[in-house]
């Protein structure tokens, strides 16, 4: 059930409004067995202030699977921040109720039993599986939001075909039409600067293993990039591949390197793509 606040209100209050209820013992039990999220964050207590035009979710406990085992490996954590490998085919976080729950879902879930819950802090597309930082406290969180530039994050992509030349960087702009990601040359009052720098890392006939760094966070970035310069990525048929066969995208946000920002260390995370991933079989794999 979603609720836009109409005005400044404690939960409980809100959720009243929500029901169109006067009993607070009622809503009280509604709560105690449902999930409330408040722009995208997960809230335990009723009396916490939200504010006019904020997002309200009420997800029931039975409806939506979040207790199932985790389908995600955490790389790293403490207690101020934790690392997960994303896999393929689940969203990084939303409001939206879904057959499976999201990565955000997945990791309040875990965290809830250490009373802590997560912050988002960056987005990977649903397709595209890989690692993802999270926030454990607001404090955190504001310090990368702030300082995001400083993160640096790279991908590696199985592609159709090898980019000529094999190493160079894409620019253009970015515009978004029917929930697809268009590239423009020129600017546009609608379109967004995109900049991709990107290598050729290894050969694998018939595909090409290449390795991106983005400058600019777009929606879909290397997808459509790839694209424009005729190397769409294995699986992505929204962008360009074969349709011949259903495959996952071969899509991976592999590396990704920041300053702590409690004891300032320099933190490095890497994964090394699987055999699956580099080895699409002649044959659909959902």
């Amino acid at each position: 059930m979603k609720y836009t606040a109409r005005r400044d209100a404690t939960l409980i209050d809100q959720l009243l409004e929500m029901h169109g209820a006067k009993n607070k013992t009622h809503i009280k039990k509604i709560a105690k067995h449902s999930y409330i999220w408040v722009n995208e964050l997960l809230v335990k207590k009723l009396n916490t202030i939200v504010l006019a035009g904020q997002h309200i979710l009420l997800q029931k406990n039975e409806k939506t699977p979040i207790t199932q085992k985790p389908n995600f490996k955490i790389v790293w954590e403490d207690d101020f921040l934790i690392v997960v490998e994303k896999p393929s085919g689940i969203l990084s976080a939303g409001v939206q109720i879904t057959r499976k729950p999201t990565m955000h879902q997945l990791i309040n879930e875990y965290l809830k039993e250490k009373n802590k819950r997560a912050f988002v802090i960056h987005r990977l597309d649903k397709e595209v599986m890989g690692l993802m930082l999270f926030a454990k406290t607001e404090e955190c969180f504001h310090y990368f939001i702030e300082n995001w530039r400083t993160v640096q994050k790279k991908y590696l992509a199985l592609t159709e075909n090898i980019p000529n030349p094999p190493e160079g960087n894409i620019y253009n702009y970015l515009i978004e039409k029917k929930e697809k990601m268009f590239v423009l040359e020129k600017p546009h009052p609608e379109a967004k600067e995109a900049i991709t720098l990107y290598k050729v890392k290894q050969i694998i006939p018939p595909y090409c293993l290449v390795e991106l760094h983005i400058l600019t966070g777009r929606k879909n970035q290397i997808r459509a990039h790839l694209q424009h310069i005729q190397c769409s990525i294995v699986g992505d048929y929204k962008y360009g591949a074969s349709s011949e066969y259903k495959r996952k995208i071969r899509l991976m946000a592999f590396f990704i390197e920041f300053l702590h920002p409690v004891n300032k260390k320099k933190l490095v995370f890497e994964l090394q793509p699987s055999p699956y991933f580099l080895n699409p079989q002649e044959e659909d794999e959902t």
